[in-house]
């Protein structure tokens, strides 16, 4: 971890961090190719697992921000719940809320209410 300011716990987290900041990642796989990106928030098995450059996201859940258009380079992202996440690797500004949320488009948000 080449990070300022990181926290990481659990296998293979933020390993390949080189100058990222201020990244939190909690659970096995979480961030682990976060290179230069800062102020991100992975909690939960595999979650945000390709993020490499992006920003100011928060994944919360198995495979958050992962699945789908994993989160490669997107900034200011939220993804709550396993399996929630985007359909684009470079989105902004976007949030999904629910088991297997998927939402697609910037500026927006999507809600599971699905039972």
């Amino acid at each position: 971890m080449g990070g300022t300011n990181d926290v990481a716990v659990g296998p293979n987290v933020l390993q390949n961090s080189t100058s990222g900041s201020q990244n939190t990642g909690l659970g096995a796989y979480s961030e682990v190719q976060v290179t230069s990106g800062n102020n991100n928030t992975a909690a939960g098995y595999n979650s945000l697992n390709l993020l490499t450059t992006g920003s100011d996201n928060t994944a919360v859940g198995n495979s958050a921000g992962q699945a789908g258009g994993a989160i490669t380079s997107g900034n200011q992202n939220t993804f709550l719940g396993s399996n929630a996440q985007s359909n684009n690797s470079n989105a902004s500004n976007r949030t999904a809320l629910g088991f297997g949320a998927n939402v697609t488009a910037d500026n927006s948000i999507n809600l599971v209410t699905d039972l």
